[in-house]
């Protein structure tokens, strides 16, 4: 299913045309956490983050992508994709200074005090940031100009957020604030995702299609392909932005890594599907 919506209010646009190259390898970095022991935040234990993460990180490095850091249990701080400028983050030396980030983990999509659904990560550590508890809406992913681009801009273009309610059923709340500037897709869950040995070659699976050198597929229908599993049933989710309602769902659907980004101008225009595997 698909929803497209703009966010806060109606802005005047235009339709820029869509910048597409060709590009070589990409730089990745990723976390996970098993257990919580020791840490700030609480969770109960996962059986196959680590399994996740292993496996998309083997698979983009024999693509030929470029692993910057692998972080888990322990080492896995929310300040590393907490913006840097107003939030105390260090997002600018680990989640917004390579192209694709992943999490595996636990996530929730509680209501804010204003009553709009955010996207929460326990992490183990908040080192430097307000909690250990990572809230996307203190994130600033991309950005390579205006307020937050000092004095640190980022160049995340991407990422996947391997964990329940991370593109839930109201992405435009959870994402507008992290995406507006500079980041360009997110990948997900719509409700809750599984931690089973059947389903930890999602983001491999994604990988395999979307990330490799010869006609990669695009985001979209790599990510909710690679969340189909026969005994399963979880829902994968994506979510992109625009400058117009046209160009939002435009980069929902047909979105590559060979597409150039992240993007510099301020898109309040938003489009994000869902599929049950």
């Amino acid at each position: 299913m698909s929803r497209i919506a703009r966010w806060p209010l109606f802005l005047a646009a235009v339709t820029l045309p869509l910048s597409i190259q060709e590009s070589g390898a990409i730089d990745f970095g990723a976390e996970y956490l098993t257990s919580w022991s020791g840490c700030e935040c609480g969770g109960d234990s996962l059986s196959y983050t680590d399994n996740q993460i292993r496996m998309l990180r083997d698979k983009l490095q024999s693509q030929g992508h470029t692993k910057r850091f692998v972080y888990s249990n322990a080492n896995t701080w929310a300040a590393d994709v907490t913006e840097d400028t107003d939030f105390g983050g260090i997002d600018y030396l680990f989640g917004d200074d390579v192209d694709l980030f992943a999490f595996s983990g636990h996530g929730g999509a509680p209501d804010d005090s204003a009553g709009n659904q955010t996207f929460r990560v326990p992490f183990c550590k908040a080192s430097g940031a307000p909690s250990c508890r990572f809230d996307a809406a203190n994130a600033r992913l991309g950005e390579s100009s205006g307020h937050y681009a000092s004095p640190n801009g980022g160049t995340a273009r991407y990422s996947i957020w391997l964990t329940c309610y991370s593109v839930h059923t109201e992405p435009i709340e959870q994402w507008a604030q992290t995406m507006r500037q500079g980041h360009d897709y997110v990948m997900g869950y719509r409700g809750t995702s599984a931690d089973s040995y059947t389903t930890d070659e999602v983001p491999r699976d994604w990988a395999r299609k979307a990330m490799r050198s010869s006609n990669p597929w695009r985001f979209k229908k790599a990510w909710l392909w690679a969340i189909e599993d026969w005994w399963i049933d979880d829902t994968g989710a994506v979510v992109a932005n625009g400058s117009d309602r046209d160009h939002a769902i435009e980069r929902r659907n047909r979105y590559r890594r060979t597409w150039s980004g992240p993007h510099s101008a301020n898109w309040y225009w938003y489009a994000w599907s869902w599929h049950e595997g």
